[in-house]
């Protein structure tokens, strides 16, 4: 139906129809593909002109980003109306609890994905079952080739598990200070958060549990918790056929170039979106749950706790890939689908806009992560940043 109108009257008509008579309750939403279809048509007509209302139809840039957040609004629908549009996507329905995707957004990444040909539909399967904290890394085809070896096999870990996992433990001690509050507060937020769970005992543990030690490292005024999963030999086990390339300062530098050269006369800005605790948005395999035991100091009871942890953690070789992976789809279908000048650095996108068009980008750019399922930082809601670029 949008492909007939979108051809018979062009696509300043899909917008003041978007507008007009979209549904917004959650109540009569319309089914995935349609409100996908409707959305998509949205973002890519705004892009064209440049994030300029069309005249006659759109003008404020508020009423631009009400009119997007109507469109999209109907990715929310009861889950009745759902079934004949997700039953195309059956094989991603069943998804870790912690993943914190639930199956509308994953099967919309995955339709998003297939349609701008993304050359790793495997990263949808990683996601849906969860990374690995041991053994081979799957290769991804546009990553670089090399060939980084285990040193250590799975089965090799488990033999010495039981020793080692006590040594662990009983080596956990804590530093006097507030420090290790912070650290104990954050991991019983996680706790709370579906991260994590337990507390365990050491001597419920089952045979080949694996024990990291968890630590915090203070970075500014934040701590971030840190598993050693190198410590406990969890990352000797990893294997990788080929690594990501990061988007440096280099790439972020020849960006701003050729934005600034072809785009003389317009005052530049720039914002970096942050998602926030980027790792734990993401699962473990439930495969190598028995890797992904952590414990940290209690400063309370003056003795080591054990958790298990059930989101990718901060420390483990496996984690870095796994999530790299998934954030290298985010950026591909931000630049195809909705023509972004980004680049992703972990989980950091470097964004930039004309300083006419940041509001409306910014409205653009969450909906598109809350489309996905992701969460970015408050941060990020204060806007883009009112300074030019040079």
């Amino acid at each position: 139906m949008l492909a007939d109108l979108t051809k018979k009257a062009g696509k300043a008509l899909v917008m003041q129809w978007l507008q007009s008579s979209f549904a917004a309750s959650k109540e009569t939403a319309y089914p995935l593909q349609l409100a996908y279809e409707i959305a998509h048509a949205f973002a890519q007509e705004a892009v064209a002109r440049g994030w300029q209302p069309p005249a006659g139809a759109l003008t404020p840039p508020s009423r631009v980003q009400y009119a997007y957040l109507r469109a999209v609004v109907g990715l929310q629908p009861r889950a009745s109306k759902l079934a004949p549009v997700l039953s195309e996507f059956s094989e991603v329905r069943h998804v870790p609890h912690t993943a914190d995707k639930p199956p509308i957004e994953i099967a919309l990444w995955k339709a998003l994905l297939v349609k701008y040909d993304y050359p790793d539909l495997g990263v949808v399967d990683e996601l849906c079952s969860g990374t690995k904290l041991t053994g081979p890394i799957p290769p991804v085809p546009m990553f670089e080739r090399v060939f980084k070896p285990a040193s250590l096999t799975e089965g090799e870990l488990k033999i010495g598990a039981k020793a080692a996992r006590e040594a662990v433990v009983h080596s956990v001690k804590g530093s006097g200070d507030d420090f290790d509050f912070e650290v104990y507060r954050k991991t019983c937020e996680e706790r709370t958060s579906g991260w994590l769970r337990g507390p365990y005992r050491l001597d419920t543990l089952p045979q080949h549990a694996v024990v990291s030690r968890r630590f915090g490292l203070k970075q500014g005024p934040k701590v971030r918790l840190i598993d050693d999963f190198s410590g406990s030999c969890v990352n000797l086990t990893t294997q990788a056929e080929t690594t990501p390339s990061l988007h440096t300062l280099d790439v972020v530098a020849a960006m701003l170039l050729q934005v600034v050269c072809k785009g003389r006369g317009f005052a530049w800005v720039g914002k970096t979106v942050d998602l926030s605790a980027a790792y734990r948005q993401l699962a473990v395999a439930e495969e190598s749950l028995w890797a992904a035991y952590v414990v940290c100091f209690n400063p309370r009871s003056r003795k080591p706790e054990i958790f298990q942890t059930l989101a990718l953690p901060f420390g483990a070789t496996s984690s870095v890939y796994g999530f790299l992976r998934v954030a290298h789809s985010i950026w591909y279908l931000g630049c195809k689908a909705l023509h972004l000048c980004w680049t992703s650095f972990f989980d950091d996108f470097v964004t930039i806009a004309r300083k006419g068009e940041a509001e409306v980008l910014e409205g653009i750019i969450r909906k598109f992560f809350d489309l996905l399922g992701w969460a970015v930082s408050r941060v990020f809601e204060c806007g883009l940043s009112s300074s030019p670029w040079g």
